[in-house]
């Protein structure tokens, strides 16, 4: 019987497929196509509609959509439709006794030539295979069928003009509903096969290599829920992001949307969060306009559905679609007016942020440094004092140490390097102590006593680790009628370091405040001011070239190599400014301001999400600690909000 059953269930499917259908009793009359910028196909996860919502209320954010498009009797804006059905298939395929009997599952197929006519995507986004399998263990039958049903889908889309993006099904989550899974030997399956997500992930993994081929375009939105299932349930076992092993909740449908939409390339958005609220900053009203997102995307998605007909009995009836795009125009001009309010706030955090103004130290914060630690926090370490130099006084006995930079070592260790001076009865009143190093082995919660780095070079860069974990930091030395830069380095893990080698500054009178950067083929690149002089070294800092002009001026200088392996150098003059190279230090982009005001002394930092935080100081009296962030893309620099 069962294999009667199995067999009734695909020949109804495939007679289907066999040729033309009838429109179902349901189907109205033809009326003129609308033209949609994306219409979604997909099963229940994607009539749900969540992730299609926060999709669209991110791409709307993020502006890349602010226009309504231009489509049939300029009713509404169907620039995003959901045309998905529950219980739906692209391999055509339905176990006996789906549903209670009461109605095998519905197949794509038979309703994507209506759809094509009524309606004209530039995009479709195509989310199956979730039901494809109907829950059994794998089978060679099942995984051909799923395959002819995509296939089949790709040829309809490419003939009607469109681009397909087939995104993977989600995942089948075992742990909430294991007691009512079968194994594998089972003798029927009336249950889920409890191995379901093992076939799931065979069909994402020919949907993804199918991709890289060119057939479609690929989104699989799969690594990033089981890598939220493994990290949240090592401390929350019952967690899930599917209640009843299919079925998303609203964090699910977050995760497909992020993988949507960090295939569509958002970068003003943090696209590493794990909930929709904290892609953006703070204070947003980006809940209330999901709410309009779902409430218009539900009134187009139940009409287009009833006037375009389907198989799927239950579904609510739509009204008609001319009525349904009245009032979605209402709720886009809605929609229209609180985007415009968002992207305003947006805008606003673009401009710089005051960090810090008084440290209690005298009012004068300057001397920035921050480096990202093992956990994702941002550690900051600054100057503060009565003025540009604070020596050590009653109030102040700790005075004397400018400069400070922090670094995080691979063992996990936090190096913070700085320099000394003391009070001097000669001119300009102080003398110098040298460079110093204090270490941190609990996450900065305590520090060692200071050791000295170096007696009679100066730092005002933080110490770099080398690929083959020797360490390097940019050191500076003026002397009567001379002033170069140098480096020293350390090969036992800062306990001890190597006598300062001098860096030749090729005749230039050169402060230097030394930085430098690995570069991709293991040799160095150092900076240093006031010209921006720049030398090199293929051996790991051992010897130098004599320093060479780089064509700009620049004071304090700081490296850094983004997440997408630019390399980034930040100084003081004109103003707080940066470039940026792509080819390792060879060329360098036009001059981009930072901010208006002169401190500088910049630090760099990449964060989670592949931006870049800049960190520096306001010089004069009420100074203070500033931040602006930001990405660089294939277009160039872009500045981005600053979250709270």
């Amino acid at each position: 019987m069962r294999l009667v059953g199995w067999m009734l269930g695909l020949w109804w499917v495939l007679g289907r497929l066999a040729g033309a259908q009838e429109p179902p009793p349901n189907a109205a009359a033809p009326q003129a196509p609308r033209v949609v910028e994306a219409l979604f196909l997909g099963d229940s996860n994607t009539y749900a509609g969540d992730y299609v919502a926060m999709f669209e209320a991110a791409s709307l954010v993020a502006g890349q959509r602010l226009e309504h498009v231009p489509v049939g009797d300029g009713l509404g804006d169907a620039g995003w439709l959901n045309l998905g059905l529950p219980s739906e298939t692209l391999s055509g395929l339905s176990e006996p006794g789906h549903a209670g009997g009461s109605f095998p599952r519905p197949d794509l197929h038979e309703r994507l030539e209506r759809i094509l006519a009524r309606v004209k995507p530039r995009v479709v986004y195509a989310c199956y295979g979730m039901n494809c399998g109907i829950y059994h263990p794998y089978s060679d039958e099942r995984f051909l069928a799923f395959q002819r049903g995509v296939r089949s889908l790709a040829e309809r889309v490419k003939a009607a003009g469109a681009r397909l993006v087939m995104v993977t099904p989600p995942l089948f989550d075992l742990g909430p509903i294991q007691e009512r899974t079968l194994p594998r030997d089972a003798a029927q399956f009336d249950r889920p096969y409890r191995g379901y997500d093992e076939v799931l992930e065979l069909y994402s993994s020919w949907l993804t290599a199918a991709a890289a081929e060119g057939k479609w375009e690929g989104v699989n939105p799969r690594p990033g829920l089981h890598e939220l299932l493994r990290a949240r349930r090592a401390v929350e076992p019952t967690f899930t992001v599917a209640p009843d092993g299919v079925h998303l909740n609203e964090q699910g449908h977050w995760l497909v949307a992020r993988a949507i939409l960090r295939a569509a390339g958002l970068p003003e958005l943090d696209l590493n969060s794990d909930t929709f609220q904290d892609a953006f900053p703070g204070g947003l009203e980006v809940v209330e306009l999901l709410k309009l997102i779902r409430q218009r995307q539900r009134l187009l998605t139940d009409s287009y559905l009833t006037a375009i007909g389907h198989l799927r009995p239950g579904m609510a009836q739509g009204v008609d679609t001319i009525a349904a795009e009245r009032t979605a125009k209402e709720l886009d001009q809605k929609i229209a007016e609180l985007v415009r309010s968002i992207r305003s706030q947006l805008q606003s955090r673009l401009e710089p942020v005051v960090v810090c103004r008084d440290a209690g130290a005298g009012g004068y914060e300057a001397f920035p440094d921050v480096c990202r630690l093992r956990d994702g926090r941002l550690l900051c370490v600054f100057y503060a004092g009565y003025g540009h130099v604070a020596l050590p006084n009653s109030s102040l006995p700790q005075g004397g140490h400018r400069d400070p930079s922090v670094v995080q070592l691979a063992d996990g260790r936090l190096l913070l390097s700085f320099f000394s001076l003391r009070k001097s009865e000669a001119s300009p009143g102080y003398s110098g102590l040298g460079s110093w190093l204090i270490e941190s082995a609990d996450g900065g919660k305590t520090w060692s006593e200071p050791r000295q780095l170096s007696a009679s070079h100066y730092c005002s860069a933080p110490i770099r680790q080398l690929s083959n974990g020797r360490l390097i930091v940019g050191l500076y030395i003026q002397t009567e009628g001379v002033s170069q830069g140098s480096i020293s380095f350390s090969d036992d893990g800062g306990k001890s370091w190597q006598p300062e080698v001098l860096i030749d500054n090729g005749g230039m009178k050169l402060d230097a405040e030394t930085d430098l950067i690995e570069l991709r083929d293991g040799s160095l690149f150092a900076a240093q001011r006031p010209v921006l002089a720049s030398s090199r070294s293929t051996d790991g800092g051992v010897s130098w070239t004599v320093s060479e002009r780089m064509g700009f001026e620049g004071h304090c200088p700081y490296f850094l190599r983004t997440a997408g392996d630019v390399i980034v150098l930040a100084y003081r003059l004109p103003h707080t400014s940066l470039r940026y190279s792509r080819d390792e230090c060879v060329t360098w982009s036009e001059n981009h301001v930072v901010d208006e005001v002169t401190g500088a002394y910049p630090s760099l930092v990449n964060l989670r999400d592949g931006s870049v935080l800049i960190v520096y100081y306001e010089e004069g009296s009420g100074s203070n600690i500033r931040a602006r962030r930001f990405r660089i893309d294939r277009e160039g620099l872009k500045w981005l909000p600053l979250r709270d």
